[in-house]
């Protein structure tokens, strides 16, 4: 075993390995939806009406306002933290936004619907030519997929 600086080389093996798993967005296993987006759940036995009326339900429940309602679409926003604005503002005098965007598609399997969402956060909100979103990482999932869980457990009650 080589010793480099007092370390041996299966110690810097085994953190290269930690950093290639880090970087590789591991999912955890009771998330095996077939999304891409940020967060997603699996929801059996109901229309896609009942979804989106406790979909918008949840999130305004939570303080989001619907920008977007749409069957398929729906846009959801809120004020950011000042947390927010201070990680993700820029100079303009503005908060930053909190944008969420809500997605209900059926899958192949017999009434089964797949209920995703993406999260932005937003500057310059509503300035149609400044207004600059940007997406959140798989690595800020948990509260999205929250709300997802949140969603399913009201329609499913």
């Amino acid at each position: 075993m080589v010793l480099i600086e007092g370390r041996s080389s299966a110690s810097f093996c085994l953190l290269g390995l930690c950093l290639m798993l880090a970087a590789s967005g591991c999912q955890s296993p009771h998330n095996s939806t077939p999304s891409s987006r940020l967060a997603s759940v699996i929801i059996k036995d109901r229309s896609p009406g009942q979804l989106e009326a406790a979909t918008q339900g949840i999130f305004q429940g939570h303080a989001y306002q619907v920008a977007r309602g749409g069957p398929a679409e729906s846009v959801f926003e809120k004020e950011g933290s000042n947390m927010n604005t201070l990680m993700y503002g820029d100079w303009s005098p503005g908060k930053v936004w909190v944008r969420v965007k809500v997605y209900i598609r059926e899958l192949s399997a017999p009434n089964e619907l797949l209920l995703e969402c993406d999260a932005f956060m937003v500057n310059n909100h509503g300035d149609v030519r400044f207004e600059e979103e940007y997406k959140l990482s798989k690595m800020r999932r948990g509260a999205y997929q929250d709300l997802l869980e949140e969603v399913k457990k009201k329609v499913s009650q």
